[in-house]
């Protein structure tokens, strides 16, 4: 009897910007995936592991420098694939990716006309007025963007495109611009954000869910029904629920003890408790939580979830001799997210250290979203040592590059009012 497992994968496209494996099961389908963006880059090849479980033959193609897919050996790239599906003939080609993965699948549809598109958290613009999250890795392209706009949407052979996304969130404005052009089958994630995946994964329910996708005929009304009974064991969900709950510390202990119970010994629901402690000024045991999670788990700890915990801990008044540990692995030159820079920043403010903090700044400024938060650190840090001018102009720059952040925003109209409120002060006994 013939077996159906295929040799392992193999490289067949490789340049200074884009690499391509492909592995052959002889499926029916061949699924070429998009590899999101990552820091410090490059991705992982995505969907591997899950195409070679479910015996998928699959392309997986990463951008090794976060371009976003607009380097120029794009199109020499689409070529080579080309000819690998001319190759092996599939019956369907579909294209999956998230987040920049998503533009990829976009950026390659008119070059490889597939049957179905699969995009989890998309992006169908990179236009600064519309999408700003990402600019600074994308700045240096856009000129090349606008040229090449017009080939990207609409799909010239409109196939089906399926996207999971959050209509809540930010992402949805992409959908709008796929809908308004495509015939779009929407699987709305509520409290997933950008992080669709991660959610799906945290549901138990990822592998099922692309499964469902990639069948001939796709039940959505299954995958809904998926969604409605896993929620209840979503870590993503409980940890937004707790993040909602700040000021009713009583019923975040509830979330928090429940998301215990149910998910024991994870690290994210540990950090989190350890702010909710933080918060209700029982410090010896959130110290504890955060040093017994650094003794086990060491640099794989440095993350999100133990940013917030140390910033938390420190604004509420932690005494900070109490976390060394945790703070070590931030003091070190390992790469980390802007994310977690940014609450390692945050961590500085609370703890009055303002010129590390400033610099700790310089890591995730680029002229995007994160420029945005970093210059709403700098304002509140100005603001704090009395230069009240100075930090209403860093709240300027944040709403510039944020427009659509409200906390930009709110920041600002604050240190307007404070501004006018001490000239008026001041002009006052000279109109008497």
């Amino acid at each position: 009897m013939l077996s159906n497992k295929a040799d392992g994968p193999a490289c067949f496209y490789k340049s200074d910007f884009h690499e391509a494996i492909f592995q052959d099961f002889k499926s029916k389908i061949l699924v070429i995936a998009f590899s999101e963006r990552k820091e410090p880059p490059p991705a992982e090849f995505f969907g591997k592991s899950f195409f070679q479980k479910e015996n998928i033959s699959y392309i997986s193609v990463r951008n090794t420098d976060n371009s976003w897919y607009l380097r120029d050996d794009f199109l020499q790239l689409m070529e080579v694939i080309k000819n690998k599906i001319s190759d092996i003939s599939p019956h369907r080609v579909i294209l999956f990716g998230a987040s920049m993965g998503s533009f990829g699948c976009l950026r390659a549809a008119n070059h490889l006309l597939p049957h179905r598109i699969i995009l989890c958290a998309p992006l169908a613009s990179l236009d600064p007025k519309i999408e700003r999250r990402w600019a600074s890795d994308y700045s240096q392209f856009i000129e090349n963007y606008f040229e090449i706009k017009k080939y990207i949407l609409p799909i010239i052979n409109d196939p089906e495109i399926f996207c999971l996304f959050d209509s809540k969130y930010q992402d949805n404005k992409h959908v709008n611009i796929l809908k308004d052009m495509h015939n779009l089958h929407g699987i709305d994630i509520p409290d997933s954000g950008h992080m669709v995946l991660q959610y799906l994964k945290n549901s138990g329910i990822l592998s099922k869910v692309i499964r469902i996708l990639l069948d001939e005929f796709p039940n959505i009304s299954k995958i809904n029904n998926l969604l409605l009974k896993s929620r209840k064991c979503n870590k993503s969900y409980l940890l937004g629920l707790s993040e909602k709950l700040n000021r009713r510390l009583s019923l975040q202990e509830i979330v928090l003890n429940f998301s215990l119970k149910n998910i024991p010994n994870d690290n994210d629901v540990l950090f989190a408790m350890s702010e909710h402690l933080s918060r209700r000024k029982i410090f010896d045991q959130a110290a504890g939580i955060i040093q017994s999670l650094i003794e086990k788990d060491g640099n794989r700890c440095l993350g999100v979830p133990l940013g917030k915990a140390i910033a938390i801990y420190t604004e509420n008044g932690g005494k900070i001799e109490n976390i060394s540990s945790a703070i070590a692995l931030f003091t070190s030159d390992k790469p980390r997210s802007r994310g977690t820079q940014l609450w390692y920043s945050r961590f500085l403010r609370f703890g009055g250290f303002w010129d590390r903090a400033f610099k700790a700044h310089e890591q995730f400024m680029g002229g995007d979203a994160f420029e945005a938060h970093a210059h709403i650190e700098r304002g509140l840090i100005l603001e704090k040592l009395g230069s009240l001018y100075a930090a209403t102009k860093e709240f300027e720059l944040a709403v510039q590059f944020a427009p659509d952040f409200t906390p930009a925003r709110g920041h600002l109209s604050r240190a307007q009012l404070r501004l006018d409120n001490e000239l008026s002060k001041a002009i006052s006994p000279l109109t008497r």
